[in-house]
């Protein structure tokens, strides 16, 4: 019984992140396929955003959603 419920548990634990992985890596490929980064990427290049600038900017949004969400999330965002 112990062992059963142990295996359940397991079980549902790596169902779970398997299918975050999926939504999630569905959800970027919808993005890409809209574009959405390459717009992104316009703007930001239109704005002046140098490398410096772009770096110090991803890692300000990831202490800042880090807390917010999981750093799974988190990672697969930035």
């Amino acid at each position: 019984d112990v062992a059963k419920a142990a295996l359940e548990h397991n079980l549902l634990e790596y169902a779970e992140l398997l299918l975050f992985l999926l939504v999630a890596m569905t959800y970027i490929n919808a993005m890409e396929e809209r574009k959405l980064f390459d717009a992104l990427q316009a703007w930001m290049v239109g704005k002046g955003f140098g490398f410096k600038k772009l770096f110090w900017l991803t890692g300000f949004l990831a202490f800042v959603i880090s807390p917010i969400a999981d750093n799974l999330t988190t990672a697969l965002l930035m």
